[in-house]
């Protein structure tokens, strides 16, 4: 509403300018006068702007969104002789600094049989702080595997207690075609 109040100021402000004088035009049946339409034109005053209620705020960007968070991600799979490594990168966006964080993990092959079990332990983590392990997996080829399954935690402390509700708060994923689900 007040942007078109501004639309009908300007408009009166520009007919006002061009019609200031009285003034003659022409037309096919003969001539017209007319009178000032500066004077025959009047402007309400706007009306004074009512305080608005607060605007919803939108949601934060995702960048806060991630800020409270953890996540545990199979980066990649690396063979090694008879051995195929996980690259398991942890991310801690909450104001949590872990002492302890150690998981149980099950990798699987295609046909979903368990091929492997292994803990990824991240020992200390700081708030705030994305950090990679390298976990080992004995007696496994990294191109049989389909899956991993992120079992149960085996620790997750903060400070010498015990944080409530850890791997519900944990988000999983993972690079390429390897998945990473609890």
């Amino acid at each position: 509403m007040l942007k078109n109040m501004k639309w009908v100021v300007v408009f009166s402000l520009f007919v006002s300018v061009a019609f200031a004088e009285d003034e003659t035009y022409g037309d096919e049946e003969g001539i017209v006068e007319t009178e000032s339409v500066a004077e025959s034109v009047s402007v309400a005053e706007p009306a004074p702007v009512a305080e608005l209620a607060p605007v919803e705020q939108p949601a934060p960007p995702v960048i806060e969104q991630e800020k409270r968070r953890l996540y545990m991600e199979i980066n990649k799979l690396e063979q090694r002789e008879g051995i195929c490594v996980a690259y398991v990168r942890f991310t801690n966006r909450t104001d949590t600094e872990f002492s302890e964080f150690k998981s149980e993990l099950f990798a699987f092959n295609k046909d979903e049989v368990i091929t492997a079990h292994f803990l990824a332990d991240f020992q200390q983590v700081m708030a705030d702080k994305t950090v990679v392990k390298l976990v080992p997996m004995k007696n496994t080829v990294c191109s049989d595997v389909g899956s991993i399954l992120l079992n149960r935690m085996t620790a997750c402390m903060s400070g010498g207690e015990e944080v409530p509700n850890c791997l519900r708060m944990l988000e999983t994923g993972a690079k390429g075609t390897i998945k990473l689900f609890k």
